[in-house]
């Protein structure tokens, strides 16, 4: 009698354990839905929001940003975003596109249209203009590098909560990487979409990736990054996501004109 008691119990923690794992995910596993989720959506529509802040000394300096965004498996995209919470004249506004065989970046702010060899350096300016990138178009698009391994830059990565973004109940998944000090992913537990992105950049792990700069050099920025104290942080929020039917004339962009063309530096 004793060993049956002990047996019923041992099968009811072990159900209990069950349910419990299933209600309660990994951090790797939620991963690998989000993964599963992409690789089965041949086009990506979404629209949004970033917010940068910059802290130095006693300085700080915000920007806000609204991006769109529309992806076509394998190769297409284009992407905008303009600085919102400039005064009037003052226009922050750039286009990356690709229509599936040549890459562009229209920087409306200085009429410059730079043209590009390949993906990962159009993918690279978008970066240097803040662009909405950090995510998107790698998670979609296999043309990017990264895109056959999404999220193995991600270190250690832990659930820590479950937080409404709008409608949606998100699991919120925090780690590091090689360039940051925090990095923090919202993913909807419904769709496995994700819902909103921040990032939390580390200035002298940057610094260690450099390879173009001498030791002397990395040692100088090195004492200037510690004395500034600099502390940024950047979130996207992403909204109104769908996988709508698209086609190639989707991807084409109107260039205004007297815009100059240019080689993008490196190519």
């Amino acid at each position: 009698m004793i060993n049956s008691k002990i047996a019923v119990c041992i099968i009811t923690i072990l159900f209990l354990c069950t349910n419990a794992y299933a209600d309660n995910p990994s951090a790797n596993e939620i991963l690998k839905n989000v993964t599963a989720t992409y690789k089965s959506m041949k086009t990506y529509k979404a629209k949004g929001t970033i917010t940068s802040i910059h802290k130095y000394t006693n300085n700080i300096g915000k920007a806000e940003l609204s991006f769109t965004i529309l992806l076509k498996k394998p190769n297409m995209y284009i992407l905008t975003w303009d600085q919102t919470n400039l005064r009037p004249g003052e226009l922050y506004s750039c286009v990356l596109w690709c229509d599936g065989t040549q890459r562009y970046l229209l920087n409306r702010k200085v009429n410059f249209l730079f043209k590009f060899a390949n993906d990962e350096m159009a993918l690279s300016a978008a970066k240097f203009y803040h662009g909405p990138v950090h995510i998107m178009p790698t998670l979609l698009l296999p043309v990017f590098k990264g895109n056959e391994a999404p999220f193995s830059w991600l270190k250690d990565p832990k659930v820590e909560k479950i937080e409404k973004i709008g409608d949606e109940d998100c699991y919120v998944i925090s780690g590091t990487s090689v360039t940051s000090q925090k990095e923090t992913i919202w993913i909807s537990n419904k769709s496995y979409l994700i819902m909103k992105y921040y990032y939390e950049p580390d200035y002298l792990k940057i610094l260690k990736q450099a390879t173009k700069i001498s030791d002397e050099e990395k040692k100088l920025r090195e004492e200037w990054i510690k004395k500034k104290k600099e502390n940024d942080f950047h979130i996207e929020i992403y909204t109104d996501i769908s996988s709508p039917e698209l086609n190639k004339e989707d991807f084409n962009y109107i260039v205004p004109q007297g815009i100059e063309l240019r080689d993008w530096p490196g190519d």
